[in-house]
């Protein structure tokens, strides 16, 4: 047995259980093998108008005790964005705002992960980009909203504990600058 070239070592086992199949005058197909098996492509073609192919994105601009803005950018996917879900988006996200008061933008992503009610049918993920390294979280729950609230105080706890730190190092520094000048004097 040869391949088109007539060179026996490139021809492919699927060419020759084909050919074996020939020569035996045998219809039948070869099963549960890893050259007989052909794979059914998934069934990839989801309606536009279907509810799980929704997507809204809107933005929202929370002012500090400064006057300055940060913009909240909230995407939906498969969720309706309505005005209930934007204000505690803002109510949430807003109140985060306390322990980086620097911060440049949240952004927000709900998405719908099954069509069926399940405990963990909707995702909330939360990217908040501060000064240094951003902070992220994620949560998935029976209701947006909810998912949402438990999202809001890890990011909450997260920067709270950033900011004690980074309070402990400046004290620190501080004891250790009024000891050095005691020392000094």
């Amino acid at each position: 047995m040869t391949d088109v070239a007539g060179n026996p070592r490139f021809c492919s086992i699927v060419v020759m259980a084909r050919e074996q199949l020939k020569e035996k005058g045998d219809s039948t197909r070869i099963r549960n093998s890893a050259f007989g098996q052909k794979r059914m492509p998934m069934n990839t073609h989801i309606a536009l108008a279907s509810p799980l192919n929704f997507q809204a994105v809107t933005s929202l601009n929370i002012p500090s005790s400064k006057g300055e803005f940060m913009q909240i950018l909230i995407r939906a996917e498969g969720i309706e964005l309505t005005n209930k879900l934007r204000d505690a988006v803002g109510r949430k996200i807003g109140r985060v705002r306390r322990y980086a008061p620097r911060a440049l933008r949240a952004r927000v992503h709900l998405h719908k992960l099954h069509a069926n009610p399940s405990p963990h049918q909707f995702r909330a993920r939360v990217l908040y980009e501060i000064p240094g390294n951003d902070l992220s979280a994620e949560h998935r729950a029976h209701d947006p909203v909810a998912a949402l609230n438990v999202v809001a105080e890890k990011i909450e706890r997260r920067l709270r504990k950033r900011k004690t730190a980074r309070l402990a190092r400046r004290v620190r520094r501080h004891r250790a600058n009024r000891d050095d000048s005691k020392a000094l004097a």
